[in-house]
């Protein structure tokens, strides 16, 4: 299986650098009815990696006003005009660990263009973000990071001081019902008109030159468009 993976991966790099674009065989495979469990051929994918896709992609992405862990207000609207790179994590989750150094790469590569990554947690507090950003070496400089947390201004009737959502996450609420993120890690690329370029569910080792191909296509699409 391993050996499999890998010659599935040696494929799809190796048809892109004769000129076909990864970017666009994705679009076509999530836009095609009959395929409902794969995502370029990525073996591991399961329902939920495809049907994310198909739910957000070349929609608008909806707003949200959350407190980062240097408690600025952060609002997706106030980036339009720039690419955004929203990364979805939580500190116990294993393949959102391997992909830091795939993120902290992305986020130097394109730090002097209009790009804007951001990383926002489901479920951690300040603190365990803190603990995430040290012990794994995520590039808080270059990485807007956003604990999981019940405040925040939401669009379309979410009220946080609504005695009934007194309990819940609100941020997780809001990441899974308006952003369809069932699990983490999520990555999501929002184009300078607030429109969902590219959105990937799940990151491994074995994908990650494919997914990191992915998105370095949709930012540069996204940075050509006017």
């Amino acid at each position: 299986m391993r050996n499999y993976i890998c010659i599935v991966i040696m494929l799809l790099l190796t048809h892109t650098a004769h000129g076909q674009s990864l970017l666009k065989r994705f679009r076509e495979e999530i836009s095609n009815e009959n395929k409902v469990d794969t995502i370029l051929g990525l073996p591991y994918a399961d329902t939920r990696f495809l049907q994310f896709s198909k739910n957000t992609m070349d929609s608008k992405a909806p707003n949200f006003t959350f407190e980062s862990i240097n408690g600025d207000s952060i609002s997706l609207n106030q980036f339009i005009g720039k690419v955004v790179f929203l990364n979805i994590f939580f500190r116990a989750c294993g393949p959102c660990i391997v992909e830091v150094p795939s993120l902290n790469q992305l986020a130097n590569e394109y730090k002097s263009k209009d790009v804007v990554f951001i990383a926002i947690s489901l479920t951690d507090s300040k603190k365990s973000v803190l603990h995430f950003i040290e012990r794994y070496n995520a590039d808080a400089t270059s990485i807007t990071f956003i604990p999981a947390s019940l405040q925040g201004e939401l669009d379309d009737g979410y009220d946080k001081n609504n005695t009934s959502n007194l309990y819940r996450n609100i941020t997780k609420q809001f990441l899974q019902e308006k952003y369809f993120v069932p699990v983490a890690p999520a990555n999501i690329i929002i184009d300078k008109q607030g429109i969902i370029k590219l959105s990937i569910l799940g990151y491994a080792k074995k994908s990650q030159e494919t997914y990191n191909q992915l998105f370095r296509e949709a930012l540069d699409e996204s940075l050509r468009e006017p």
